[in-house]
């Protein structure tokens, strides 16, 4: 008996190159025997049989154009039969990219334009592959960029029809990020103190890790990763090294010279003050008697010093200072800190169109840790003292320690001279003032400035504790009174100033002396009418 071979009756007339599966008909197949094809291109195996189909699975994809297949079912051959005609699909083709760059920590939303993109089986940059994208059209893919390094990568699109060809307009280009550390130069030091500054860097998402990586910090201080430079400097120099702030691929560094300045020595002492020539008086004014030396005093007793493990109120040593414009100027002042750096901005002390200049005194008169200006007026306006808060500039109080017809100027100064720990305002009058002193409690000065009950009085008198004080022209120094609790300044006068009527040893008649008046040092009183 004769055994008729397989024979092929249906073919697909079209099979799209790199297709994976053929399904042929006819007859004569074996479902329970052994079927298998030869193909006049490519490589197949028969996956799926019954008796009048076949289904061949492409291990290699048959080249484009005819394809024949000859069936063999349990060793028959059947004859060759032309089974499909397959046909070469267009690949992928990339004709821009927007943008056409990116950092090199990756992340950028990137617009592949093009064609044949339909079944895109994968998107490239370089030999990476992209972070995630999507097929948005066959002309348009939108793709995330991914870490790389900087320079130009070709982006590959691939289909089952193939992999774009590499053009110029493919071309993504990986910049590394501008990184920029602040502050770009450091405020200096002062051996044996402490030193603090944070340093930032921006271009680049964060955290950054700061190191040093040239030169050498000053001996004393360390830099830690989150960019904190601090510690206490031990030596005097300029230092010069570089800074660095990196995250991930992103990477910048700053240059810095830190100059630390040796220990300050001890301010000079001051001699004491000299006093001016005698003042002729004007005619019609009687000729001042010689002075008369007044009785010996005795000393005031010794001071005990405070007892053990109290700490000493003697103002020495403040860390902070105050500096007024001189005549010329407006009167702007501001204060410092020892190393230079600013405590209260520049301050206008007066009206913008005095120039007279503005004296100042640096002290703590509110008691809250920061020192206040006390500021007073130079030679051209009636006299006035204005005390401005040390941390807002705002002003505390201003009074005019002077008759108001006096317009030679003021000098201030502050010292603990009481002995309570609070400083005391010290003012004198400049160009034909006399040899006057005027000290103002500064307890008693706190004690005015804070607030009172609406209905209770503010007493004058008790702003301050020490009374006003005169003295004969001669003797070897200033004699205070005695306290009166009369709310004036105590007030010197200088060796060899005229003698005041009515005190001990005066003959003849006072001379021209300004006279210190007793201020509210209210926090809201008004300033002089010169305003």
């Amino acid at each position: 008996m004769t055994q008729i071979g397989p024979a092929v009756t249906m073919n697909s007339s079209s099979l799209p190159v790199g297709s994976g599966t053929l399904t042929i008909g006819g007859v004569g197949f074996d479902p329970t025997g052994t079927n298998t094809v030869t193909l006049s291109s490519g490589v197949g195996t028969v996956t799926a049989v019954t008796a009048t189909s076949l289904t061949i699975t492409f291990s290699t994809a048959p080249a484009p154009g005819p394809l024949t297949v000859v069936v063999t079912t349990d060793s028959v051959s059947g004859t060759p039969v032309e089974v499909a005609t397959v046909t070469q699909t267009p690949g992928p083709t990339v004709t821009g990219i927007n943008p056409g760059s990116g950092t090199t920590a990756g992340g950028s939303v990137v617009t592949i334009l093009g064609s044949a993109f339909t079944g895109a089986t994968s998107v490239d940059f370089g030999s990476t592959a992209a972070s995630a994208y999507t097929v948005v059209s066959d002309t348009q893919i939108s793709a995330t960029s991914p870490a790389g390094a900087a320079g130009p990568v070709d982006v590959t699109v691939t289909t089952p029809a193939g992999g774009s060809s590499i053009v110029p307009a493919d071309q993504f280009v990986y910049t590394a990020p501008v990184v920029t550390i602040s502050p770009a130069t450091l405020p200096n030091g002062q051996a044996g103190t402490t030193y603090s500054q944070t340093l930032t860097a921006t271009g680049a998402a964060g955290p950054f890790t700061f190191s040093v990586t040239a030169g050498t910090l000053p001996a004393g201080l360390t830099l830690t990763p989150t960019g904190v430079l601090s510690g206490t400097t031990t030596t005097a120099g300029a230092s010069n090294f570089t800074v660095t702030a990196t995250v991930g691929t992103a990477s910048g560094s700053q240059a810095y010279t830190l100059d630390v300045s040796p220990v300050s020595p001890p301010p000079p002492v001051s001699p004491p003050p000299v006093s001016p020539p005698p003042v002729a008086p004007p005619p019609g004014i009687p000729p001042t008697v010689p002075p008369v030396s007044p009785p010996p005093v005795s000393p005031p007793p010794p001071v005990s010093p405070p007892p053990s493990g109290t700490s000493s109120s003697v103002l020495v040593g403040s860390t902070q200072f105050a500096v007024g414009a001189d005549a010329g100027g407006a009167p702007l002042v501001e204060s410092f800190n020892a190393n230079q750096t600013p405590v209260l901005g520049a301050t206008s002390a007066f009206a913008s169109s005095f120039t007279g200049g503005a004296r100042v005194v640096a002290a703590d008169f509110s008691n809250d840790g920061v020192d206040d200006i006390a500021v007073g007026t130079g030679p051209g306006v009636a006299n006035e003292v204005t005390i401005l808060d040390g941390k807002t500039g705002a002003v505390i109080t201003t009074f005019q320690p002077f008759e108001a017809t006096f317009t030679g100027g003021l000098f201030v100064a502050a010292g603990d001279i009481t002995g309570d720990g609070i400083p005391d305002l010290i003012v004198t009058p400049d160009q034909t003032g006399g040899p006057v002193v005027a000290v103002y409690d500064g307890s008693k000065l706190i004690q005015a400035w804070r607030p009172v009950s609406p209905t209770a009085s503010r007493p004058r008198s008790t702003a301050f504790s020490a009374s006003r004080t005169r003295t004969s022209g001669a003797g070897p120094g200033p004699r205070p009174g005695t306290s009166t609790g009369t709310g004036w300044p105590t007030s010197w006068s200088r060796p060899g100033s005229a003698a005041v009527p009515g005190s001990p040893g005066s003959t003849a008649s006072r001379s021209r002396r300004v006279r210190p008046t007793r201020p509210s040092c209210s926090p809201t009183s008004s300033r002089s009418s010169r305003r």
